[in-house]
């Protein structure tokens, strides 16, 4: 029987003193939109090895369809659109999963409050 060690995630220059690095076990750092050319990026290591995680994984760990960032970008094909800008849009974004359950709570209040007021209640389905 092997044994596997726990992945660890890790984000550069994310500390307390914000000049070390954030690690977390078995879940990944958020991601942050930067201007200022920094390299920041989430990264994963696991048996040993590390690497960066890539905008794909990025894109899937906050609910997103693979290739939701690849977009045409300074009149270039979205196939050939560079990470940088891929990441900078993950780190702008927020998680599917999160704004479906915020949304979901705010519907719920809503009906609430429209039941209470004796007018319709919505019927309205979140996907």
């Amino acid at each position: 029987m092997s044994v596997r060690s726990p992945a660890l995630s890790f984000k550069p220059g994310q500390s307390e003193a914000a000049g070390g690095t954030f690690i977390t076990v078995e879940f990944a750092p958020t991601l942050q939109a930067q201007n200022n050319g920094s390299t920041a990026v989430p990264a994963v290591c696991a048996g040993g090895d590390t690497r960066r995680l890539t905008p794909v994984e990025c894109e899937r760990l906050m609910g997103f369809p693979d290739g939701w960032t690849a977009v045409p970008w300074r009149g270039k094909a979205a196939s050939e659109c560079p990470d940088g800008p891929r990441y900078k849009a993950l780190g702008n974004s927020m998680a599917v999963n999160c704004m479906r359950f915020i949304g979901e709570r705010i519907a719920l209040i809503e009906d609430t409050f429209a039941e209470l007021e004796g007018a319709a209640v919505s019927t309205r389905e979140i996907p």
